[in-house]
């Protein structure tokens, strides 16, 4: 019977698997001959050989075996670890006396593969967000480690998403949220403009896997301006607000304007108001700055003198920003 010492990697269903960041069963087994020491150290791979002797090796112990275990005959030992670094790794494994007799090492390199994982977005609420409007949007995915969420936005047309976080110019959506197996999470976001807009997103590996798992992944989201749509433009008597499709001269004495809309102007647009006499010619206008969230809306009067000798179909022209929403006419007799 010869010497041996080897590791097995396993994950927790017993599926061979060394993957670093994550926890893995590391199974040390072996037979010696005689009653020693068990020493193991470990290196990153492609360096010199292992020594002859536990303590004149360069790599590190592996925790709990610098000599800690007398073995003899066969062995095994198992340890759950979680390994801190991908890429092939040297073993080296003593069967000594001491850390400092001479012996035959054994030799075995275990190539540790990175987690794998996937990032991507999409806007939940609203689906077609509004120029200044709060939208969620979902960062979801999978990881097979620990792992961080890291996301920004900017205007589309640019650059293509930075290699990393840190260097990419967009602003802040998330900035390393802590995630597990299948995630997801919900930042909120605002933007003033309407146009296109880029998502960049990465999947890092936690405090100790400073190493991207998924990414940069990028995602085109709309913000939308739709046109405005009025749903009330009705002239009304202004001491009532009662309709007034016909005015009789000498019995109103002002018409006002009542309108409103079921998708408002953008926050800070110009809406107004102008009344056309019968010949098609404005006679007075009236605006304001449209501010979001403002119910119906009584326009200011037009008096009876304007109207007292113009009889006929007058007609109300609902503008946002210049461009006609609506109209409507009342008739003067």
């Amino acid at each position: 019977m010869a010497d041996t010492v080897a590791i097995g990697v396993t994950a927790a269903s017993g599926r061979p698997d060394p993957m670093a960041f994550s926890p893995r069963v590391f199974t040390i087994s072996g037979t010696s001959t005689t009653s020693k020491r068990l020493y193991i150290k470990f290196r990153a791979a492609g360096g010199a050989p292992c020594s002859s002797t536990p303590v004149g090796d360069p790599g590190r112990w592996l925790t709990g075996f610098a000599g800690d275990s007398v073995v003899t005959g066969a062995f095994g030992f198992e340890r759950v670890i979680t390994w801190d670094a991908s890429g092939p790794f040297t073993f080296c494994y003593w069967l000594a006396p001491s850390d400092s007799s001479i012996a035959t090492p054994f030799t075995q390199t275990i190539a540790f593969r990175p987690p794998t994982g996937a990032i991507d977005a999409t806007v939940i609420s609203p689906s077609v967000p509004r120029p200044d409007q709060y939208f969620t949007l979902t960062l979801s995915g999978t990881t097979e480690a620990p792992a961080r969420v890291y996301a920004k936005i900017r205007p589309a047309g640019g650059a293509p998403c930075a290699s990393t976080y840190a260097s990419d110019p967009g602003d802040n959506l998330r900035n390393g949220e802590d995630v597990g197996g299948p995630y997801a999470t919900f930042p909120v976001a605002v933007e003033s403009n309407p146009g296109q807009y880029l998502v960049c997103m990465w999947l890092m590996g936690a405090a100790n896997n400073p190493a991207i798992i998924a990414g940069p992944t990028s995602r085109i989201i709309d913000i939308v301006q739709p046109p405005p749509v009025a749903s009330l433009l009705s002239s009304v008597d202004c001491r009532n607000n009662r309709k007034l499709p016909k005015v009789r001269i000498g019995k109103v004495k002002a018409v006002c304007v009542r309108y409103g809309f079921s998708v408002e102007p953008r926050n800070g647009s110009k809406v107004t108001i102008a009344f056309m006499t019968p010949k098609g010619r404005r006679y007075s206008s009236v605006g304001l700055v449209w501010e979001e969230g403002t119910r119906a809306v009584t326009a200011k009067w037009l008096r009876a003198l304007a109207y007292r000798h113009r009889r006929g179909r007058w007609h109300v022209i609902l503008r946002v920003n210049g461009k006609q929403v609506r109209s409507t006419s009342f008739r003067v007799y």
